[in-house]
């Protein structure tokens, strides 16, 4: 099977097979980073921002790949969805 490369926001690059989605990554960096993962960010490896994919959208090119969750602030910025607001209970 053909292999891509998937450059991560550390700089580290993992080769997976053409199709991996980026759930798959998550999870194989960390089970909890797959828990906690809302969207993914992909851009061409000389390309800027890039876009917001979903998770289970496979990856079918080399890319640089970023997993957001409700902790990175960058995702709320960028992506259109709301942060959650906590509301203590009356």
């Amino acid at each position: 099977m053909e292999q891509i490369h998937v450059t991560l926001p550390d700089g580290s690059v993992k080769d997976v097979p053409k199709g991996t989605t980026p759930a798959e990554i998550a999870r194989s960096i960390s089970p909890r980073l797959a828990d906690a993962a809302l969207v993914a960010r992909v851009a061409a490896p000389n390309n800027g921002e890039g876009e917001l994919i979903d998770l289970r959208r496979p990856l079918e090119q080399d890319v640089k790949l970023r997993i957001l969750t409700e902790k990175d602030p960058t995702h709320f910025l960028f992506s259109g969805i709301p942060p959650r607001i906590y509301s203590p209970p009356p």
